[in-house]
Order: C-alpha cells, then structure tokens, then sequence
C-alpha cells in the first residue's frame, strides 16, 4: 500500500469579487507574507458562510489497467475492480485482500463494476455470473450469457442480473429463484411496429400525390408482408439489456433492452407487471433512479430527461437541447429535440439530499440541473480533455456536494454548481465511487486514489485548539497552492 505523504489541501470558495492574492488566507505566489495560523485559518472559515471543504488524500494503490468502470462497495467499506487481467478487492485502508486471474471460460467483463455483498463478491462475465467468497474461491456460476449490464443485490441478498434476452434472479447461496424471457414480449412489439409501418406504406400507396413513389413503395410494401407473414418472425432480432436491473421501492425490479421498452418485472416471482413502450424515446445508460415518492427518473439515448411514474406513465420529459420540458416547447421545437441524440447521458441520473434537484451528466461534457417540476437550475461545462468529453459520472455526497469524474479527474461542486476543487489525474478516463465519507477515484491505467472530504466549519473548532502553523497557501496562474498540491481556481463557466 502506498500512502500518500500530500499535506491536507484546503479549496475554499471565493465570492467573484474576490480578487486573488487578497483576503480568505489566499497570497499571491510572488509575495512572502507571513504565513497564516491554523487558528487564524479555522477563524476565517468559520466567520463565513459559504460552502468549504477538505480534501485529503489519504491512500493511492495501482490495481492495473484498464479500468473502465466504478469500484464495487462493499458494506465494510471494501473496493472491487476489475481489469483486463484480473478481479482486485482492496480494504478500506488501500492494503490488497485478494486479487483473482481472469478465467479462461468466462472473462469478467470490464465495463461492469462488480458487486460485494456480506457473503462475497458477484462480478458480471461475458458469459455468465460468477460468486466468489472473501478469500476469491469461487462459490457458484451459472451460464446465462454475456451480462450486458451490472448486477444488483437486493437486502435480502437476492442477485439480479440481465443476460442475452432474460432477467434472471439467484438466492445469496446460488439457487436459480427465478429467469423471465422477454423475447416473446420484445417480437410482439416489433411485430406491432412493422405491422403499423406497412399500413402507412399502403395510405402513401393510395394518396394519388405519391404516384410518383410506387415503384419504390410497392416493393417495400410485399417485402413487409412476407416478413409478417414468416412463422419465424423475430428470430433475427438482437435483444441486448442496455439498462438495469434497477430495484425499486415498490419490490419491482426495472430493466430495458436495446429495441426500447422499459420492463416493470416483480421481485419475487419475475412476472411481468407492465411495459413502457416507445422506441423513438428509448433509456439508455445504465438503468434509472427512484425519486422519494418512487417515480423513476432515466434519460434517453435522444438526450430526453424522463420522469415516470410507478405505474409507467410518463409524467413529463427534459430536452437538453433546448434547456426546457417539451410539453413547454412548440411542436417543431420538440420534433427537432427528440432528433437530437448528441447529448445523451453519460450514467444515471442523480437527486439531491432532499430529492428536489435531478442532476446528469451528458455525452457534451456538460452537467445539468433541473428541478422536480423541469425548471431548469443551472447547465455547467466540467473541465476534460479534448476528445473525452462523452466519459463522465456523477454522484452526490450527503451534504449535496457534487462530485463529477472524467478525463481531467475529479470535480466537487457545490448544489448550485460552483466548483470548490478539482483533482487532476491527467488520464484518459476517470471514475468515482462514494464510500462512506471518502471518495474513490479510479482511472483507466489502474491509479485508485481514497479521497477523505469533509466540511472544514465541522472539524474548525477542535483544530482551534492546536497550535499547528498552516501549510502554505498561493494563488497564481490560475493555480492554487497549498503544502506542495497543486489544483485549480474554480473555473465560472455555469450558464
């Protein structure tokens, strides 16, 4: 284990008239004053009412790349990666407990971060589910296929997982409880789908302004045909889960599919409760989110931010491209926004402490912020490299700080999206996983770093009782430097 000897870095926020160099502790770099107390400091955190935090690093271990995916959490506070080579399950405190060679039958799959529970770790593979215990004996596997998205462990210890066209569900010890084939369901949409298609073939065949066209209509029409009339119909559709499975507050579990649909399936036996079905608008990105009152907030591969009820309605949708709900914009307005797919969304959405403010991340680079009822808060551009803007998560701390991981590293913002402190890790991709009061920051050539970040006004006053000098603190460039860290100044690019 590798253990960082960085000094705390403090990243204060500075009001925009705040010029640097003058007041909050901050000096220009080509100054030498006297550097402030640690009781000076606390003091002036503490007469202040703006947002501040620590940020201390308290280990790194390099676990190998390529990482591509958050790290499991589990409930003792344990890390799980998995890369091109192996699964590695670190401690709390950084130090390695196992690290397990991929098997040549079933590779575990990289883009899906695995899952530690109190009996063990479940890590999705390309051609299964795979058990192991604390000390990385496998404990079962089944062959369900390639396990196209992460999977889930319910409180009972239920494990949920999607493969090829089915949600599956296994008991804590490995027993199959349950496995729902969607396919039937999938080819009555598509048939449902071409069946409509071919009947506007037909109008547009009838309408004498289309005369023109029916040398090409006519063809399309009896190639229509046939293919509904094939006792085969649907055997080449690709089904492949996209989303989920997401477990609901109201015992459901949720998942959807490459060809569209949102499923609504119950926890206990499986059974399909209801679909959504509206495949110009299809979720994409991992899964969905439940508000307090359970409704399920996801965003579609065309950049819409959705609001759905626990029945399956949707209440309303967010276009990014246009900053508004659609229902607020005019018909050639939101024709244009569900055309746009640009944006799309880089992982789940996320709420708020108080479940009033849904934050997401898009595919531009960009973090959005709107509130319960689709007003929107605030848009920000979060620093990256240029060409990895479309790889970004979010997640959001008990106090409501916002913490963004991409290729610049990572981002802490306040809930009104001003940026506190940025740690850079200069890689291709970065990710972040909270863990209790830390954040683990992970990025694509195996660097794992453990963030300790908590609020200064917290800790200020029993730091008031040390006599401690402050590292020092400067500001140039753009740059603030403190005790040897280098991070940015706080970058004012929300719109």
């Amino acid at each position: 284990m590798q253990i960082s000897s960085q000094m705390p870095l403090l990243a204060a926020y500075r009001p925009a008239s705040a010029a640097p160099g003058r007041g909050d502790g901050f000096q220009a770099s080509d100054s030498t004053p006297r550097p402030m107390t640690r009781q000076e400091m606390m003091r002036k955190l503490l007469q202040g009412d703006q947002p501040v935090q620590e940020l201390r690093v308290d280990w790194q271990q390099n676990v190998g790349g390529r990482l591509l995916s958050q790290a499991g959490v589990g409930p003792d506070g344990s890390l799980a990666f998995v890369n091109d080579e192996s699964l590695v399950v670190l401690r709390a405190d950084g130090s390695r407990q196992m690290s397990v060679p991929q098997g040549r039958d079933d590779w575990f799959n990289i883009f899906r971060a695995p899952v530690i529970h109190s009996d063990g770790v479940v890590v999705a593979g390309r051609s299964g589910l795979t058990s192991l215990d604390s000390s990385g004996q496998k404990r079962w596997h089944y062959q369900i296929g390639e396990v196209g998205t992460r999977p889930v462990v319910g409180s009972d210890g239920t494990v949920f997982a999607a493969a090829g066209e089915s949600m599956h569900a296994f008991s804590p010890d490995g027993k199959k409880l349950w496995s729902t084939s969607l396919r039937e369901k999938l080819v009555e949409l598509w048939r449902e789908e071409r069946t409509a298609w071919a009947r506007g073939v037909e109008q547009d065949l009838a309408n004498p302004d289309k005369a023109h066209k029916k040398d090409v209509l006519e063809p399309l029409l009896d190639s229509a045909r046939k293919e509904l009339a094939d006792p085969d119909f649907g055997k080449d559709l690709e089904v492949r889960f996209e989303g989920g499975p997401s477990l609901g507050p109201d015992g459901k579990v949720y998942c959807f599919t490459t060809v569209g649909p949102l499923f609504c399936l119950d926890q206990k036996t499986g059974e399909l409760e209801w679909l959504l079905a509206d495949n110009p608008n299809y979720l994409c990105e991992g899964g969905v989110t439940f508000s307090p009152e359970g409704d399920l907030l996801g965003v579609t591969g065309n950049s819409l931010l959705r609001i759905i009820s626990p029945q399956g309605e949707v209440r309303f949708d967010y276009a990014a491209f246009l900053e508004k709900r659609l229902d607020h914009a005019s018909e050639q307005e939101a024709s244009e926004a569900r055309r746009s797919g640009n944006m799309g969304s880089c992982g789940l959405p996320a709420l708020s402490p108080d479940g009033q403010t849904i934050y997401w991340t898009g595919r531009d680079g960009k973090l959005r912020a709107v509130d319960r009822q689709g007003n929107k808060r605030f848009t920000l551009e979060i620093p990256h490299r240029q060409g990895y803007a479309g790889e970004m998560d979010l997640s959001v701390g008990h106090d409501g700080t916002l913490y963004c991981a991409n290729s610049q590293g990572l981002t802490a913002l306040s809930p009104q999206g001003e940026q506190l402190w940025r740690y850079e890790t200069n890689d291709k991709y970065a990710y972040a996983t909270l863990a209790g009061d830390k954040v683990v920051l992970n990025t694509y050539s195996g660097a794992v770093f453990s963030l300790d970040c908590g609020t200064l006004k917290q800790k200020a006053a029993a730091a008031l009782e040390t006599s401690e000098p402050a590292p020092r603190i400067a500001v140039a460039n753009g740059w603030i430097t403190i005790g040897g860290v280098r991070v940015k100044h706080r970058d004012r690019t929300a719109s």
